[in-house]
């Protein structure tokens, strides 16, 4: 079986577990479990906040909670268990309908950015679908197959990253470049052009996923 990871980032409004996290609150939330009990996913997460009892009282305001634990303390976040009175978010049940993996879950008052794992494309696909039915939005920020990759984090393919570390290690990035783009191609026994090519996307998806990515 094939397995493929995605990176997707969605609107915290989108989700009603974010609207409970982060009502009112200036905070970000890292999820560190989820548990599933019947239908629905009970969360453990972190929580960075400046004033915890606000927080907690928030939350446990919310008509769609039915408690939350603090289960221990961090540097300057919390540890908490939330288990919900209802059943919540389509966003959590469509994780469950199409058992995907939550790899990393972290957010705040704007969005969450997470990353996926699913058996294949199509299961992928099939889930941004259950979620669009659901009125949640959902923007990909990569799509990559781990073994054929080498887990690459900025889903860069295994050519695109051996032609990266090429350039860099024979000096095409230093001033004045050690070499030329027709002598790395010959190293690789393709085209100038179609070496090119594939540098250029691996640096703008390493540039995407580093620089240009919203902290």
């Amino acid at each position: 079986m094939s397995i493929v990871e995605i990176r997707l980032t969605i609107p915290t409004d989108d989700l009603e577990f974010g609207q409970v996290l982060h009502d009112g609150e200036d905070v970000r939330v890292e999820l560190t479990q989820l548990v599933p009990t019947g239908n629905t996913l009970i969360p453990y997460f972190w929580a960075e906040t400046a004033d915890p009892s606000s927080f907690e009282e928030t939350i446990q305001r919310d008509d769609r909670v039915a408690s939350l634990e603090r289960l221990g303390d961090g540097p300057e976040k919390y540890l908490y268990r939330i288990e919900w009175a209802v059943d919540i978010d389509g966003f959590l049940s469509a994780l469950t309908e199409h058992d995907l993996v939550v790899e990393t879950a972290v957010g705040g008052t704007e969005e969450w950015r997470f990353r996926l794992r699913g058996p294949d494309q199509d299961n992928l696909s099939a889930f941004r679908e259950t979620l669009r039915q659901a009125g949640i939005s959902s923007s990909v920020n990569g799509v990559w197959n781990p073994r054929e990759s080498n887990d690459d984090p900025y889903g860069l393919t295994t050519k695109q990253r051996d032609a990266v570390k090429l350039a860099f290690t024979n000096g095409y990035y230093k001033v004045p470049s050690e070499t030329n783009l027709t002598e790395l191609a010959e190293r690789v026994g393709i085209t100038r052009q179609s070496f090119s090519r594939r540098l250029n996307r691996g640096i703008h998806r390493t540039l995407a996923k580093t620089v240009m990515a919203k902290p």
